[in-house]
């Protein structure tokens, strides 16, 4: 889980660290109820700082998140260990990615994890390949990308309108057929019945219509291999510090809040 850890570690609450536990078994609450209600409320702030950049939002030392993301904010939870003590969290896998970045990669090395596989298929030399399909999204009515759709590649809509709704579907036979990947193994794959592709330029060449009960969705399929002339390479993305730069933004704000708290318990 990556978390923030919120307790009485900072030397602003040293003094009175030793009181509170004494209260443990969930009476501190009690004797402090509004360093409780100041702690409650500097938890939930963190959460919703937390949550308004995973949708959007910003955080001063982080990079903004490309696409708001709303299960990785339903994802960043609260958990309380005692009434003063508590991390703020999630298992999401995304943000772990974020966090610590991605280096480069050139999927057609024959040492990429892409050509090693067991999707793989081997040509008439032994050589790996592996056909790649690539989602495509169907453009709104103002020709842009339909909220929260994750296809990275949106059909444009004068192509859409006049070409790609209108072609025949491909759709699976239900029938399959075994290939050899290049471990040896057999795998089996689906038989399809191909209808129309769309000939045009750049990325979209290729573009079929699949079935996909009620509605259609749309791919182009490509060729990774290791005599690729396409580059292949997928950029590395820098790590991203969003727990780091959300700790150092909330630990003033939190502090003071908590400080008053007990300020006002303790008159």
């Amino acid at each position: 889980m990556i978390s923030i850890k919120l307790d009485f570690n900072d030397d602003t609450f040293n003094k009175i660290q030793s009181q509170i536990k004494q209260f443990e078994g969930g009476n501190a609450k009690y004797v402090f109820p509004e360093a409780k209600a100041a702690f409650d409320s500097a938890v939930r702030s963190i959460q919703k700082a937390w949550q308004n950049w995973a949708m959007g939002g910003s955080i001063e030392g982080a990079q903004d998140i490309k696409k708001p993301n709303p299960l990785l904010a339903q994802s960043i939870r609260v958990e309380y260990v005692n009434d003063f003590d508590a991390k703020i969290g999630t298992d999401s896998p995304e943000m772990q990615r974020i966090i610590n970045g991605k280096p480069d990669i050139y999927m057609k090395e024959p040492s990429s994890p892409w050509l090693k596989s067991h999707k793989t298929r081997v040509n008439k030399k032994g050589e790996p390949y592996l056909i790649i399909p690539f989602q495509w999204g169907t453009p709104n009515s103002k020709g842009g990308n339909r909220a929260h759709f994750s296809a990275v590649n949106t059909i444009p809509k004068a192509v859409y309108d006049a070409y790609a709704k209108k072609m025949s579907k491909s759709a699976k036979t239900g029938e399959t057929y075994f290939t050899e990947n290049i471990y040896g193994e057999m795998v089996e794959r689906q038989k399809y019945a191909w209808g129309d592709r769309l000939k045009a330029d750049r990325n979209i060449n290729g573009l079929v219509r699949m079935k996909a009960n009620p509605k259609s969705t749309y791919f182009t399929f490509r060729v990774l291999s290791a005599r690729s002339k396409a580059d292949w390479h997928i950029k590395a993305v820098p790590a991203n510090p969003v727990v780091q730069s959300l700790e150092n933004a909330m630990k003033p704000i939190v502090g003071s809040t908590i400080a008053e708290g007990f300020k006002g318990d303790l008159q």
